[in-house]
């Protein structure tokens, strides 16, 4: 994961994040910022998702926002 893509574009993708990952609350959102490790222990925490799962899950999500033209690619 290219954490450098989401630390630098959290507050324009923060509602992506939230609607792709609807069990994130608010806190932790504030709480995040864009900080990947933070980001796959809460995908880890409210899905019950190993570690290896939630970074194919935060992956694909990044993946799709660069598909998207979101974000750049990496």
């Amino acid at each position: 994961m290219n954490t450098d893509i989401l630390k630098g574009r959290y507050q324009q993708i923060k509602g992506q994040i939230r609607q792709e990952f609807g069990r994130f609350t608010d806190q932790d959102m504030e709480s995040l910022k864009g900080r990947s490790e933070q980001i796959l222990g809460v995908v880890q925490e409210r899905y019950g998702h190993t570690r290896d799962e939630a970074a194919k899950a935060v992956d694909a999500f990044v993946a799709r926002l660069q598909r998207e033209g979101v974000l750049p690619s990496s």
